[in-house]
């Protein structure tokens, strides 16, 4: 694919993760519980480690720059020292290690490849809210670890969701 057709898709897919955080949240110990990161998965299951990557940077950037991009019209720099900045930062990361495995692995596969890496997404999204909550916020390793675990049935439903919907765009739309 062509560098200007994967930047369109990427800005395209940055907007979508916008879109995907408009509905109203709930703060859960500080993190508000969103639909939001569903776009990052879905970036990573339809385009790959690096076009999704580049469209979480344009997001975050956006959001850096003080636009209200993040779940409750949030934005600007002080985000990315709180309480989720480890996940905003977790959502690079998830996005390229997500996307390099479905790359690898998508030769036609079905919805279980995507889910099991969809999983494997959301542990490394986890480790990353949890080390920044740790190491820069104080909380104990048990309170992060609680303060973490009620997001987990939401976040399955969020990558059975997004994987189902990467399946259909991979089959119908194989080029992006």
């Amino acid at each position: 694919m062509r560098l200007e057709k994967r930047l369109i898709f990427s800005a395209s897919f940055a907007g979508l993760i916008w879109l995907l955080g408009l509905p109203p949240s709930f703060p859960v110990f500080g993190i508000p519980l969103t639909i939001q990161n569903a776009g990052i998965f879905l970036a990573a299951f339809c385009l790959g480690a690096t076009a999704g990557s580049v469209s979480v940077l344009i997001f975050l950037g956006l959001a850096a720059i003080g636009l209200p991009v993040l779940t409750g019209g949030r934005g600007g720099i002080g985000v990315f020292v709180g309480p989720t900045a480890g996940f905003l930062f977790g959502y690079i990361i998830c996005t390229f290690i997500m996307g390099l495995l479905i790359q690898k692995n998508y030769h036609g596969k079905g919805f279980f490849s995507f889910f099991l890496i969809g999983i494997i997404g959301v542990i490394v999204l986890y480790l990353c809210g949890f080390i920044w909550l740790v190491l820069f916020f104080d909380m104990s390793v048990p309170a992060a670890v609680q303060a973490v675990i009620l997001f987990i049935p939401f976040d399955i439903a969020k990558v059975i969701l997004a994987a189902s919907t990467g399946l259909l765009v991979k089959r119908y739309y194989p080029l992006l």
